[in-house]
């Protein structure tokens, strides 16, 4: 791994606090084709049973739980922690239960609307492993588990920001998890990565050994401590779907923007794969491409994966049916526009209040992969409608304009110039990586 030391950023605090800590269906006819859309890992980390998450190591409160569902929310515009928790998927008893751990460490009613940003790690059916509550810069309220139990502590560190450059390199096994590992970073980072790629590659099923994935990344560090990964600056994928590299066009971590160095967006119209990205059982690699199933004459796209694998939203759209169907089980259907329409079958649950009319956003968690209706093995299917009608799946990569063109306006002019003079640096720097 190659490190750049940026510019430090050091935001002062006036007091720096030590740890505190509170106790606190197979049936059909299966067709063995190429598919243009990708699937993603199995879960094998999801099991039910309680983790200890509590190593006392710094701020490395989501260490070892790669296998959980991660999800990450802002409290803005009114909303509690617990609402917050619903939209993410988390069962309300477990909500309960990290509110008793947390009410004598903060006033609940104060975050309301303040803008805290909380990231969590949660098993397969809703409860909460770990939590983190980003209540400022430097200040942290951290929620682990031990032995059953929620463990509270408080961290307020003077807060640091590096910038640096990591090479990724895909080993023998296929796994971008594996390869963040030996690059001495985090599981975060491959999630990151796979989801900002999203567009371009799919790293469960096309990536390929000797591929290479190089980052241009913030650190921020509480004190001495690594805490978590700022926005991606740059990225740059050489491999099996050939050499591509983005970059950020705007400081805006909100809404970002990248772009190539020709000023062509990154965003397409829907992801390449609607499982996110997440660790897999290398002996099970071979199986991750999906299959092409016709159904009494519907054809679809099947993904066999282990129950409780999370599944993204293809592209940005509003939910136009939710609910269980005898055949396909639990289904959820979501349109692009007046003319196009996905739909997810056999999920195990759906995360948060989808409801019919509710807006989600390309890359947003919003199921699980299950084993419902008349599926007898843990699966998820995907079905791809133009104009009410069902279509090829094919049609998502294959070039058609109305699936797989890029989304947004490319960058031209002055602003054109503008972004190649402000990322002239990161391009060199990727390309000695």
């Amino acid at each position: 791994m190659t490190r750049l030391r940026g510019a430090a950023i050091v935001l002062a605090l006036v007091f720096i606090n030590g740890l505190v800590f509170f106790r606190s269906g197979d049936g059909a006819e299966l067709l063995q084709l190429p598919a243009s859309v990708g699937g993603s890992a199995s879960l094998s980390g999801t099991a039910l049973p309680m983790v200890t998450s509590c190593d006392g190591r710094g701020t490395r409160v989501f260490d070892n739980l790669d296998g959980q569902l991660h999800r990450s929310t802002r409290l803005a515009r009114g909303r509690t922690l617990r609402l917050g928790l619903m939209d993410a998927g988390v069962r309300s008893d477990s909500i309960d239960e990290l509110e008793a751990a947390i009410r004598s460490t903060i006033d609940l009613g104060l975050l309301s609307g303040h803008g805290a940003f909380v990231r969590l790690a949660m098993d397969r059916s809703g409860a909460i492993d770990a939590l983190e509550l980003e209540i400022s810069e430097g200040h942290v309220i951290q929620v682990c588990r031990e032995v059953g139990d929620l463990r509270v502590r408080t961290l307020q560190h003077p807060l640091r920001t590096d910038v640096e450059v990591i090479r990724l390199a895909i080993p023998r096994s296929g796994s971008l998890f594996e390869a963040v590992a030996e690059a001495g970073e985090r599981g975060e980072l491959a999630r990151r990565v796979g989801l900002l790629l999203a567009h371009e590659v799919d790293f469960a099923v096309e990536s390929q050994p000797g591929d290479v994935v190089s980052v241009i990344v913030e650190k921020r560090y509480l004190g001495h401590d690594f805490h978590r990964y700022g926005p991606i600056l740059a990225v740059r994928y050489s491999g099996a779907r050939g050499r591509k590299a983005f970059y950020l066009a705007s400081s805006d971590t909100t809404a970002p923007r990248y772009f190539d160095r020709k000023g062509e967006p990154m965003a397409r119209a829907i992801l390449r794969s609607p499982l996110a990205t997440h660790p897999y059982d290398p002996d099970r690699r071979g199986t991750m491409a999906p299959t092409i199933e016709f159904v009494d004459g519907r054809i679809g796209l099947v993904y066999q994966r282990e129950r409780g694998a999370p599944i993204a939203a293809l592209g940005d759209g509003e939910v136009t049916f939710v609910g269980r169907l005898p055949d396909e089980g639990l289904v959820l259907e979501i349109a692009l526009d007046d003319r196009r329409r996905y739909r997810y079958a056999h999920l195990d649950r759906v995360f948060g209040d989808l409801v019919v009319g509710a807006k989600v956003e390309q890359g947003q968690l919003v199921g699980a992969v299950g084993h419902t209706g008349q599926a007898r093995t843990d699966r998820l299917r995907l079905e791809f409608l133009q104009d009410g009608v069902l279509v090829d799946p094919s049609v998502t990569a294959s070039g058609e304009e109305m699936w797989a063109a890029h989304r947004g306006g490319r960058l031209a002019g002055d602003a054109l110039e503008q972004f190649r003079t402000d990322t002239r640096g990161w391009r060199k720097i990727l390309t000695r990586s």
